[in-house]
C-alpha cells in the first residue's frame, strides 16, 4: 500500500468472505480479494475493482482434512473435481490449482 501512496494504512483481517463483501459494499474501505469471488457484486455495480500499478501477491487457500473414513475421501474428491471444473470454466486469469501434497 505504501507504494501507492498509503504511507500508514490500517488493517483489518476478516476470516469470511461474506464478512468482507458485506463491509465492502457498506463503504468500510478497500479489499484484497480475487474478483472471481465478488464477480455477481462488480458485475451489479456494488463494487469496484481498482487499478494497480502492480500485481497483487498471490492469495493462496489451503485446504486439509483427515484421511481414512471413507466419506471424508468421497466428499474431497468431490470438492477438487467442482473446483477443476470451476478453474477451467474462469481461467488461470483468476485461479490456478496447485497439486495437492499428502504429508
Amino acid at each position: 500500500m505504501q507504494a501507492n501512496g498509503v504511507m500508514t494504512p490500517r488493517l483489518n483481517c476478516v476470516n469470511s468472505v461474506s464478512a468482507i463483501t458485506r463491509l465492502l459494499r457498506d463503504g468500510f474501505g478497500i479489499g484484497a480479494l480475487p474478483p472471481v469471488l465478488v464477480a455477481e457484486e462488480l458485475a451489479r455495480g456494488e463494487l469496484t475493482l481498482l487499478a494497480i500499478d502492480q500485481r497483487p501477491p498471490d492469495l493462496q487457500v489451503v485446504v486439509s482434512w483427515r484421511t481414512g473414513a471413507e466419506w471424508v475421501e468421497e466428499i474431497v474428491a468431490l470438492c477438487q473435481h467442482v473446483l477443476e471444473g470451476y478453474a477451467r470454466k474462469v481461467g488461470e486469469r483468476y485461479i490456478v490449482l496447485s497439486k495437492p501434497s499428502v504429508s
